[in-house]
């Protein structure tokens, strides 16, 4: 039994996370939703005679009875259901009856049809697109009452329709208590946001967005057929969007706003991975930032649909191209060797226009095994770094009959210590003032590779290491202003 919709009702919206967007005094660069070609809107409730004469289906338990008012003693339901949703249509009728199901789509082609000898008869479907569906309950055998309860995906905080970055479209009554629909959507820290809804204007739909403890945030009740919503997410955390009916039913758009359409208001990553998706032709790509230190090695890798090509280009702080890396097989790495320690912006682009990406980001200095190579020269870097304490590894040589002297002066408002390690990871020393310069002294008896790790306490940010071995040269610590 194959299960499937076909696809009649376009309703095209744009779900896309940008920092800001900046709109016109003309609105013309405010995301618009997209005007659906068939406006769906309910029926009024007809006597389930035909498709053109069906009667409304809620979600639910509905409870009727064959024979029905259609020529074959059937009776035709229709029901509304949004993007995403995901569908179960359960009868059950009365001992010695054989009634069966059947699934159409608003074009009255055949979805599925659930025949069996025996109750309960039940179709699922995944709902990809919004749009009207009709079920027909028709008599194999036997008459008498049944139940058809209709569940979905999309009822609750705890099964809710996932939002992806290509937008979304949904119809009002949904399935939950009061006939909302809810969605879920996970926003980083510090990502301002803005979402806006498109409805019939005979409509009156309500927005409300809930944090992940699903206490409200911010709402929109108006009464317009266009409204939003904006705020800031003071930490990364899933929240929930619900649409919900004030008066009317029928269908609606939702457009959000966020970061990573531009480098000016790129995402800020860190080290490690994180999942994002393109939103289709007009915004193929999404811009990051994150902080690097002088001497990493580092490497980013892009994973994403074998079937689909990927780019990833890496800027410097004076937006300069650094490295550009092109894979036409789902997978693409970019590596680099940090020359300057700051901020560096990564442009990852889907050649294919749309889908699902995962990146990772490494370095090196996250441990004994892979520490940053340095000298006697002064090495600047940045917390947080790539360990998993958000600490960064430096290795060097130590001469025998010398003295190390190292100091560390870290950002103000910081608390940085650095922590001075044998080659075979033995602790040697400490550094751990409440104030900048972090100072020590070591005497070396053997000629040997030593490490260095800078280790954040309070606060994130810049540090200049200095090194000087008495009995070779001695540098100066340069003061972070």
């Amino acid at each position: 039994m194959e299960r499937g919709a076909e696809i009649v009702i376009f309703i095209s919206v744009l779900l896309v996370l940008i920092l800001s967007v900046p709109v016109n005094d003309d609105g013309s660069d405010r995301l618009t939703a997209y005007s659906p070609s068939q406006s769906f809107h309910p029926s009024a409730g007809g006597s389930g005679s035909s498709f053109a004469d069906s009667k409304t289906l809620l979600f639910g338990l509905n409870s009727d009875s064959l024979p029905g008012p259609a020529p074959d003693d059937s009776i035709y339901y229709e029901i509304g259901l949004s993007a995403g949703q995901d569908v179960d249509f359960t009868l059950q009728g009365e001992a010695g009856t054989d009634f069966d199901l059947y699934l159409y789509d608003a074009s009255q082609t055949l979805v599925d049809i659930s025949s069996l000898s025996s109750y309960p008869e039940q179709i699922s479907v995944s709902v990809t697109t919004a749009q009207g569906y009709f079920v027909k309950v028709s008599p194999y055998s036997g008459t008498g009452d049944f139940n058809l309860s209709v569940s979905s995906s999309g009822d609750s905080f705890s099964d809710t329709i996932s939002l992806p970055l290509d937008g979304i479209e949904g119809i009002l009554p949904g399935p939950g208590s009061s006939n909302e629909n809810y969605y879920s959507l996970y926003l980083n820290k510090d990502t301002q946001f803005n979402i806006s809804m498109v409805h019939d204007p005979s409509d009156d739909f309500d927005i409300l967005l809930y944090n992940s403890t699903q206490h409200l945030v911010v709402s929109n009740t108006s009464s317009d057929s266009f409204s939003s919503i904006s705020g800031v997410a003071n930490i990364s955390q899933k929240f929930y969007i619900v649409i919900s009916p004030n008066t009317g039913e029928g269908d609606y758009s939702l457009s959000i706003q966020g970061s990573g359409l531009t480098i000016e208001n790129a995402i800020p990553m860190t080290y490690g991975s994180r999942s994002d998706e393109f939103g289709g032709s007009s915004y193929p790509a999404f811009y990051y930032r994150i902080d690097f230190s002088r001497g990493q090695e580092i490497t980013i890798q892009m994973d994403g649909d074998s079937s689909l090509d990927y780019e990833l280009v890496l800027y410097n702080k004076d937006l300069q191209v650094l490295r550009t890396t092109t894979r036409y097989s789902g997978t693409v790495y970019l590596t680099y060797t940090i020359q300057n320690t700051g901020t560096y912006y990564l442009r990852s682009r889907c050649i294919s226009y749309s889908g699902k990406f995962t990146l990772t980001t490494t370095g090196t200095g996250v441990s004994f095994s892979n520490a940053i190579p340095r000298g006697t020269e002064n090495r600047s870097g940045v917390l947080p770094g790539p360990s998993g304490d958000s600490s960064i590894y430096y290795q060097f040589m130590g001469y025998s009959n010398t003295t190390l002297d190292i100091t560390l002066f870290g950002t103000p408002g910081t608390d940085f210590d650095f922590r001075l390690y044998a080659e075979n990871h033995t602790l040697l020393k400490i550094a751990n003032s409440l104030s900048y310069p972090e100072y020590l002294s070591y005497s070396v008896n053997e000629t040997s590779v030593y490490f260095l790790q800078v280790v954040p306490k309070a606060g994130l940010g810049n540090f200049t290491l200095s090194m000087g071995e008495i009995g070779l040269s001695l540098d100066s610590a340069v003061p972070i202003e």
